[in-house]
């Protein structure tokens, strides 16, 4: 409302001395020097209409091409204003979208090494038992292997003749049957050296 009674009174005062603008600067000088508008919108009216008109402006043509190129700017702006907006949405969605696959990965990540933590510690247990397990069959197979030796050394001495400890037993003695002496040895006997009771008949035993 300001700038209306301002550019009517300029207005007035102008026809009141000169029918019109006849130069560049004195249309400057009314509108700019006047700081009725900014230079960069009377450059951009006046570049307008002497497109369409190859003429300068009336002060009332100025300010109607000057309303109508405001209109149109302003609906520019808000159409731009509106498309920024609906980038920006578009850029914040994809961003959005983004750090939540990147979230997920990471997630998917994590979980894959607790997998792979858990498994490594199962082969872990594994390995362990088996070397408890090798550890323990070695043991019973030397404890084995010495019983085994124990037993061939008994077996062994039983073999030798309890009177002599040269030959192998050779002789049972009936009816006991101990299997104790060799042949020479069970000749020289009349009882059983093992238990003492009287020798009533021998057989021949020949051990593999």
């Amino acid at each position: 409302m300001y700038r209306s009674s301002k550019i009517l009174h300029q207005t007035d005062f102008i026809e009141s001395t000169r029918s019109g603008m006849d130069t560049y600067e004195e249309l400057q000088k009314s509108l700019v020097e006047s700081e009725l508008y900014s230079r960069d919108d009377f450059e951009r009216v006046l570049k307008e209409h002497q497109k369409n008109n190859g003429s300068l402006p009336s002060l009332k043509e100025f300010e109607e091409l000057h309303q109508k190129m405001k209109v149109q700017l302003e609906g520019e702006v808000a159409e731009r204003t509106l498309a920024l907006k609906k980038k920006t949405r578009k850029l914040v969605e994809s961003r959005r979208q983004y750090e939540d696959r990147l979230r997920q990965q990471r997630q998917e990540q994590q979980q894959d090494l607790q997998q792979e933590r858990k498994e490594n510690e199962r082969l872990k247990g594994l390995l362990q038992v088996e070397r408890r397990s090798k550890q323990e069959l070695e043991e019973n197979l030397d404890q084995g292997l010495q019983k085994l030796s124990f037993d061939l050394i008994i077996q062994a001495q039983q073999a030798k003749c309890k009177i002599c400890f040269v030959e192998e037993v050779q002789v049972l003695f009936l009816p006991c049957s101990h299997l104790v002496t060799c042949g020479n040895c069970a000749n020289r006997l009349n009882e059983c050296p093992t238990c003492r009771k009287l020798i009533q008949d021998t057989i021949r035993v020949f051990l593999a």
